[in-house]
């Protein structure tokens, strides 16, 4: 029993000398732990207003079959399916080879102008308008390959201003500064364009 009380009597000791030096460790430098916590919370702050929101959606799409008179035939054939003698085509497979097609997807970003992106700077991160932006931008030349952006600040309620453009190209066309009326056609780096206004121009 002597034995097992100074063994505990030991290992209390050297627990004690273990937590009295990492509290002489922290108190001996307090400031780089300061300094090192200050820093680690403003890098999580600025990474969080910098970084843009993400949204995800999803949608579910119900198929009716059109052959309803062959619902039979068709369920007597199913149950072949597994033995490979029969070889049969579900019409839910050909819906959805549809709907996986580029020319479908094409169709879609043409429709919705989902090949363009609106963005505004809000503070230190960059919002998309896609539904919510003040100006429309109409691309007269552009080809579906071709990628650049500008900047469009608008002055007043006649005139926009047209600059920081960012083309594929060899030439510079940065330094390029346009003001224009809206609803005109414009010469621009990248092209003809009209500038229209939305209703979300006086917000």
């Amino acid at each position: 029993m002597e034995e097992k009380n100074g063994l505990q009597r030991n290992n209390s000791e050297e627990n004690e000398l273990n937590l009295s030096d990492i509290f002489r460790l922290v108190k001996t430098n307090w400031l780089w732990f300061v300094v090192s916590i200050t820093i680690c919370i403003s890098l999580s702050v600025y990474y969080i207003k910098c970084t843009p929101k993400q949204y995800a959606c999803s949608a579910a799409v119900l198929i009716k079959d059109s052959n309803d008179g062959a619902s039979g035939m068709v369920s007597e054939a199913a149950a072949f399916q597994d033995l490979d003698l029969f070889n049969t085509t579900n019409s839910v497979d050909n819906e959805m080879l549809v709907f996986k097609s580029k020319t479908l997807m094409q169709k879609v970003v043409q429709r919705l102008h989902l090949d363009l992106s609106y963005r505004m700077q809000v503070g230190l991160r960059h919002v998309e308008q896609y539904r919510q932006t003040p100006l429309q931008l109409h691309f007269l030349d552009a080809n579906a390959n071709e990628r650049f952006a500008l900047t469009a600040k608008p002055l007043n309620d006649k005139q926009v201003n047209l600059s920081a453009f960012d083309y594929d190209t060899e030439e510079d066309h940065s330094a390029v500064n346009l003001n224009a009326m809206y609803y005109d056609t414009i010469q621009t780096p990248v092209g003809r364009l009209v500038v229209t206004p939305t209703l979300y121009l006086t917000e």
